[in-house]
């Protein structure tokens, strides 16, 4: 895999299968982190929804931990994943280490059950998140 759009893809792939796994067997979705790796190997983080913490909070620890794990062993792409209880939806960010961005919005649909709306997916402009030296 050597562009963006077929690691994202790829990430995207796997994201869904993961997410509609978690609301089929719990009716909620836990922040995911997703990083591929050389091979189509993906590597797979879940946040840590805390009591105490935020939604906001579990995903700037996952992110800082995907980050940490990126500077010590190097990783084609990234994804952060969490939901939108708001707006129905889960909100996928998407990087690689070329610094390409996506934000992937994916509607969540309860009929017959709670899955992911494939067909309703939204993409956006990103930002950088995992890889890079602009990170505040």
């Amino acid at each position: 895999m050597d562009n963006s759009e077929s690691q994202f893809n790829e990430l995207l792939g796997d994201l869904i299968v993961r997410v509609n796994k978690m609301l089929s067997k719990q009716n909620e979705m836990v922040s995911i982190g997703l990083l591929l790796r050389n091979q189509n190997h993906i590597d797979v983080f879940l946040a840590d929804h805390r009591s105490e913490w935020t939604l906001s909070e579990a995903v700037q620890n996952l992110q800082n931990g995907m980050v940490e794990n990126v500077a010590a062993q190097p990783a084609m792409a990234g994804c952060i994943a969490y939901p939108d209880y708001e707006n129905n939806q889960v909100i996928a960010n998407m990087e690689n280490k070329e610094h390409y961005c996506a934000k992937i919005r994916i509607p969540v649909s309860a009929e017959p059950s709670l899955h992911l709306d494939v067909e309703g997916i939204q993409v956006e402009d990103g930002e950088i998140f995992i890889f890079g030296e602009a990170r505040n």
